[in-house]
């Protein structure tokens, strides 16, 4: 078995281990089953033949066997009724094999489907604790495609081999077994033989892992062009860039194309390969075969059962042969699911709970440092301020400045790379991130809403929050009254990234639910830069009224932003030029000046 990982795989098969049992055991009543039919044929073809077996010397204690019972079945019932009860009993053999199969197939469904959903709701759940920067090296079509292509491929390659597994082995050995009961040394002959088939379809198959790693990565490619695609529709196609955008697609399809058809040539080749090699062998067995029977050393139904036995053979083999190409397409898949599942998070929780759990009384940075991974460059160089409860301040700066790096801090998204942040006077290392963001209400620029209705929007799924609470929040947000038109009201669907909405609809919602959470800290990231000016007027009221008593963080750049604040943070190029207010900004600090200026240009 292929290990998903090396701590966790254990425990995905032990937590199905009642319906693999039951698997395994009905599949060994299958493989039996299957092997009591194959000296049933002998019988068959004595009474076809008009004759019975012949009993030598050389005879084996088989052929004894079936000589007596089937002799005096012949004497008792008549060669016609003999025939009729070896028929009966070979069909209800088969059936009685086919029902184990049909068992095992059924108690295997939700082991297969549930380790796939397992694993698949492991790898959404690992998007949580990954680490933001992640998402930033990553490409989310390709991380789309592990959750959900590789995953399947798991399935597909990997776990269809269980069934492989727990039966071909006994019906091969039994086959095999009963081949060598009649006939060592023709056995011996076909052991060297399938040995060959096995080493040339494991010769042929060798490649096959990376050339499957190589097109699921491409189809993660092409994930996350049809996802940027979706996105960008509105800016491709306002740019006439429908053809470019088409002709990207299309060369990393064609790529895609190519790498999956290789992988199918290399797959595709084991099913004619190993049954060319199949029909060679037996074709050696049927000439060594019959001259065994013209030498009188087997008979002819003992050489029936031999290709039959044989034949029973082949399947296992030819089922565990193709499960070595599987698990190689397979391993490709879980090669990329680790991946993702062994990617680690610098930001951890602390070893032990501070006492710290609510917030009460300030915020401090102290010499600040940090640089993104990848960067030569610091975002932050040496930033330090402080910013008491209650507080309202801006942070504003030209584009690049370190704005929103100050903001990612302190939700710690990121580490600091050098210095400290405290809150209330602990290290925000020393708190629970649980602790720290549930004091905190984020409003970006782009507001993030799922495809649900605006109460989900709102509550995000908790259940313990009334709907009294939400309208309340919702009035204060301003956003009661574009809602109450609405023909489900709060149980409205925004849609696609609240695609159903405006601008200035989905930045109040956005709002509503800071107040919902009831943070004391709040931040809000250009949370009005993107409005026309009377939206951004009904937004501005909304942030006016949410920030009352609250300590608040604002990044802006618009002066009806930043006006009142108790304090402006003057940021360059990751550095802090000045801290003060708007009055005393606008009459002596020359970039300040230049940037309210640009608003009004």
């Amino acid at each position: 078995m292929v290990s998903i990982s090396n701590n966790n795989w254990v425990s995905y098969i032990y937590k199905y281990k009642t319906p693999i049992f039951f698997s395994a055991l009905f599949n060994v009543g299958y493989s039996i089953f299957t092997l009591v039919s194959i000296p049933l044929i002998i019988p068959f073809f004595q009474l076809l033949f008009g004759k019975s077996s012949s009993i030598t010397d050389s005879s084996s204690k088989l052929e004894v066997l079936m000589h007596n019972f089937f002799g005096g079945l012949i004497e008792s019932e008549g060669q016609e009724g003999a025939l009729l009860k070896v028929c009966i009993a070979f069909v209800i053999v088969i059936f009685i094999r086919n029902i184990f199969r049909y068992l095992s197939l059924y108690v295997m469904a939700p082991v297969r489907n549930g380790i796939v959903a397992d694993l698949r709701e492991k790898i959404h759940n690992k998007i949580f604790n990954l680490p933001i920067s992640y998402f930033s090296e990553e490409r989310k079509g390709d991380l789309l495609s592990k959750s959900i292509s590789d995953v399947q491929e798991v399935e597909w390659s990997i776990l269809n081999v269980i069934e492989a597994i727990f039966r071909s082995p006994i019906l091969l050995i039994g086959s095999l077994g009963f081949m060598i009961y009649l006939s060592p040394w023709m056995t011996t002959m076909v052991i060297v033989l399938i040995v060959f088939t096995v080493i040339v379809l494991g010769f042929t198959g060798k490649n096959l892992r990376a050339i499957s790693r190589n097109a699921q990565e491409g189809l993660g490619r092409l994930t996350s062009i049809i996802e940027e695609s979706i996105n960008g529709v509105k800016i491709i196609k306002s740019y006439n860039a429908e053809k470019e955008h088409s002709s990207r697609f299309g060369k990393e399809n064609l790529a895609y194309k190519k790498e999956v058809i290789k992988a199918f040539r290399v797959k595709d080749l084991a099913s004619p390969l190993s049954e060319s090699l199949g029909m060679a062998i037996v074709g050696i067995l049927m000439y060594f075969g019959a001259k065994e029977v013209f030498d009188s050393q087997l008979s002819p139904e003992s050489f029936f059962a031999f290709l039959l036995a044989f034949y029973q053979a082949i399947e296992p083999a030819k089922a565990l042969s193709n499960s070595y190409f599987n698990i190689q397409k397979g391993m490709a898949a879980v090669d990329r699911i680790q991946h993702v599942l062994d990617t680690e998070n610098d930001i951890q929780d602390p070893a032990s709970n501070s006492n710290w759990d609510q917030f009460t009384d300030s915020i401090e940075f102290i010499n600040v440092d940090f640089a993104y991974k990848g960067s030569e460059s610091l975002s932050l160089d040496k930033v330090s301020f402080k910013i008491n409860k209650g507080e309202k301040v801006a942070i504003i700066g030209p584009s690049g400045s370190g704005k929103t790096t100050i903001a990612n801090l302190l939700c710690r998204f990121f580490n600091v790379t050098n210095g400290t942040i405290n809150i209330d006077g602990f290290a925000i290392e020393e708190i629970p991130m649980a602790d720290l963001r549930g004091q905190i209400g984020l409003v970006t620029q782009d507001a993030i809403l799922f495809n649900e209705s605006i109460l989900f929007n709102l509550t995000l799924g908790k259940a313990d929050i009334t709907t009294d609470k939400v309208i309340s929040a919702l009035k204060s947000a301003n956003a009661l009254e574009f809602i109450e038109p609405l023909h489900n009201g709060i149980n409205h669907v925004v849609g696609d990234n609240g695609i159903r909405l405006s601008g200035g609809q989905k930045q109040r919602l956005s709002i509503a639910r800071a107040i919902l959470h009831d943070a004391q800290i709040l931040i809000f990231d250009e949370a009005t830069s993107a409005l026309d000016t009377a939206s951004e007027r009904i937004v501005q009221s909304a942030i006016d009224e949410l920030t009352k008593g609250r300590t608040s963080l604002i990044i802006a750049h618009r002066l009806s932003t930043i006006i009142n604040a108790d304090k402006i943070i003057l940021l360059e190029a990751g550095k802090i030029l000045e801290i003060g207010t708007h009055n005393s900004l606008i009459k002596h600090n020359k970039l300040y000046q230049s940037l309210i200026k640009n608003q009004f240009a």
